[in-house]
């Protein structure tokens, strides 16, 4: 089973260098370079460090693995990989709990095919982690409830749901699910209950009081985050879950509906019907079928209400809930269940993996569509003096990763105002610390309405200060001003081509009359050579 996940999921550092979806996967690794190098954890822009937008779970372990994986680009997809198969190898050992061995294999088998599992499996992103952690949890809580633990384990139990908090700040409903399920589910008295639930939720508090100290010391308050700092207009609202969205989109409830009976997102419809047969089941199979059952059905129904709220949903959100369906979808197979509904979940589990199949490169998860940013950051690095100045549409902090690495003292001219750079500038973000050391290669921004002038008298002076300049054509559709500066610098200095347009061109301005110096220029670029 794990070979095979592993097939699914196996992606090269290469193939994901770009870091998609921004700003999700960038800013991870660049936290947990910042952390591998001591620097703590920040987001550095030119000299100035910033709070990351999300807890510091997913950076501290992608820092904790950099001595085997390194930090280029792209490498914390390895940590990634081997959280997707802990989720996989924690939802076995949670249905088998339930439903014996060929539960547990079928359980596995359904998160090990899911389209949306494989598909963020191949990005540097925190659901798959956080899916892990909600199997591995929800494990342990049947567990708890199985033999009775007392209040230390609880306590524990309670601790580490807190610490997944810091992973996905949504795993908070996952802790209120655990909480809720000790208190409903022991057959014990009302007082004996209540301690329980109470231990698990004093565990809970201490394992989430680090977040909410970062937060109070960073934000405020400890009920602030990074969301609100970078992200200000995103958040909650009970209007948004039954609210057509744009573009004739259903409503978030509706979306996230379809995607529990079965949309083809984490399973298609055959497997709707398999979630709904198995849940059946498990009031028949005795009390550990029917506490998994309402685990998951009891955090599936919050996760599912709170995330309708939010303003800005996406199907990955819910992947956390995907080990707690597929234990539950696997009930139907169990061994002390009726022959009837075991030969009926094979057929729908079969039928599932047929329609799968079908899928083409859903099924094997497609990968996400490069920038081509990284790659064409490694080829001016490969290419270019290190002291060039680059006029390139890309960001900071990929700019400072590739093109400054090994001691350049490269500097950059933005081709627009990064996210990142434009929140801090419409926001008036003040940075936690600065550092001068690390400052001073980020130039004023070159954007729409530009003045050909101002940039030519700008060039002008780069050009007597001694560095080469360099034009990188990255991602020029969404830069419509771009053909009037390639113009503007043709006319008054020249253009040589010193890479192709694959994935972007770049040119070397030429620091003399127009026409005047061109071969020169381009000979000392070929025989150049790496120089970082």
């Amino acid at each position: 089973m794990l070979a095979l996940a592993t097939a699914l999921r196996w992606t090269s550092p290469a193939d994901v260098p770009d870091l998609r979806p921004r700003p999700d996967a960038l800013e991870y690794e660049e936290a947990a370079r910042s952390l591998a190098e001591g620097r703590g954890y920040r987001l550095w822009i030119g000299g100035d460090a910033y709070p990351p937008r999300y807890p510091p779970g997913m950076s501290l372990l992608l820092a904790a693995a950099t001595p085997l994986t390194g930090t280029a680009p792209g490498s914390g997809v390895r940590v990634v990989l081997l959280c997707a198969l802990a989720g996989i190898a924690g939802t076995f050992v949670l249905t088998r709990s339930a439903g014996g061995n060929a539960t547990g294999l079928a359980a596995a088998l359904v998160v090990a095919v899911s389209p949306l599992h494989v598909l963020w499996s191949r990005a540097v992103i925190s659901d798959v982690p956080a899916t892990a952690a909600v199997a591995w949890i929800a494990a342990w809580t049947v567990a708890v409830l199985r033999r009775r633990a007392g209040t230390a384990e609880r306590v524990a139990l309670g601790v580490a749901c807190g610490l997944t908090v810091c992973i996905r700040q949504p795993l908070a409903l996952v802790a209120a699910a655990v909480c809720a399920t000790t208190f409903l589910l022991p057959q014990a008295d009302l007082r004996e209950r209540l301690r329980r639930a109470t231990a698990t939720a004093c565990g809970v508090l201490l394992g989430v009081a680090p977040l909410l100290a970062m937060n109070a010391r960073l934000f405020g308050s400890p009920l602030r985050s990074g969301y609100g700092y970078w992200a200000p207009f995103a958040g909650f609202a009970l209007g948004q879950a039954t609210a057509a969205r744009p573009h004739e989109r259903p409503s978030n409830l509706v979306t996230y509906g379809a995607q529990l009976v079965g949309d083809g997102a984490f399973h298609p419809w055959t497997g709707g019907v398999l979630l709904v047969l198995g849940t059946l089941v498990a009031l028949r199979l005795g009390p550990a079928a029917r506490r998994l059952c309402a685990f998951t059905w009891l955090t599936t129904v919050l996760f599912t209400g709170v995330l309708a709220t939010y303003s800005n949903p996406t199907n990955r959100l819910m992947l956390p809930l995907l080990p707690l369906l597929a234990a539950t979808m696997s009930l139907a197979l169990a061994g002390t269940a009726p022959a009837w509904t075991r030969r009926l979940g094979g057929a729908l589990l079969a039928g599932s993996l047929l329609l799968l199949t079908s899928m083409g490169p859903e099924f094997l998860g497609r990968k996400l569509d490069p920038y081509g940013d990284t790659a064409t950051l490694e080829k001016i690095a490969a290419t270019t003096e290190p002291n060039a100045a680059v006029l390139a549409y890309t960001s900071p902090l990929l700019f400072d990763r590739v093109l400054r690495r090994d001691g350049a003292d490269r500097i950059w001219i933005p081709l627009r105002i990064d996210e990142h750079m434009l929140t801090i500038r419409t926001r008036a973000r003040q940075p936690l610390e600065h550092d001068p050391a690390r400052g001073g290669w980020i130039e004023q921004a070159i954007v729409a309405g530009f003045q050909p002038a101002r940039v030519v008298a700008r060039i002008e002076e780069l050009c007597r200060s001694g560095r080469p300049v360099y034009v990188s054509m990255q991602r020029a559709p969404r830069r419509a001003f771009l053909p009037g500066l390639e113009r503007a610098l043709r006319q008054r200095f020249g253009l040589t081509q010193v890479l192709p347009p694959a994935p972007w061109a770049v040119y070397r301005v030429e620091c003399g009359p127009p026409g005047g110096g061109r071969s020169a220029a381009a000979a000392a670029i070929k025989h150049s050579g790496p120089s970082s």
